[in-house]
């Protein structure tokens, strides 16, 4: 990967936000989140490497109108971050990461949603890695769908409502 930025909550780095940070990143940037509450979606739509810097527990990306990670790229990385998807006010439901395309080498996260899955893979145009990740606390942990493609290693998945993964036919 190329050129880093740094997004800081609390103004101490390159972006306060990290949609900002992506929307003016170059492909193959590193992107590194410090400790902070962001109540923003990020949205992959070019390929980013999004890297916490710090403790895992003081790195919270919540949202409640979309999914915490929305990929819409070819390849992506997204490491050390707390995931956090809740129920929207219209009762409006998201999966905390949604990979419809691409590979999403999602690492070392900690994902929960109050609203749907915790993550959702669609479609035979992926091929995404879930590895050491913590899935719980979701409607169903994680629900591959249409021929989607995901090698899960390594990866705590409990405590969820109805399964740990379920695979749905077409």
């Amino acid at each position: 990967m190329g050129n880093q930025i740094i997004v800081d909550s609390s103004g101490n780095g390159d972006y306060v936000s990290i949609g900002e940070a992506i929307e003016n990143a170059q492909a193959e940037t590193e992107i590194l989140i410090r400790q902070g509450l962001y109540q923003e979606a990020i949205i992959l739509n070019k390929p980013l490497k999004i890297v916490g810097e710090g403790e895992i527990n003081n790195i919270i990306i919540e949202t409640a109108d979309s999914s915490c990670i929305l990929m819409q790229t070819d390849y992506a990385i997204v490491r050390g971050l707390t995931l956090r998807c809740s129920e929207s006010v219209n009762q409006n439901k998201f999966s905390t990461v949604d990979i419809a395309q691409g590979k999403l080498l999602l690492e070392d996260c900690d994902i929960t949603s109050s609203s749907l899955c915790g993550i959702f893979i669609s479609g035979s145009q992926n091929n995404s890695i879930i590895r050491r990740c913590k899935i719980h606390d979701n409607l169903s942990g994680i629900v591959i769908s249409n021929n989607g493609l995901v090698n899960i290693e390594n990866c705590d998945i409990y405590a969820n409502a109805r399964v740990g993964i379920v695979i749905l036919e077409e």
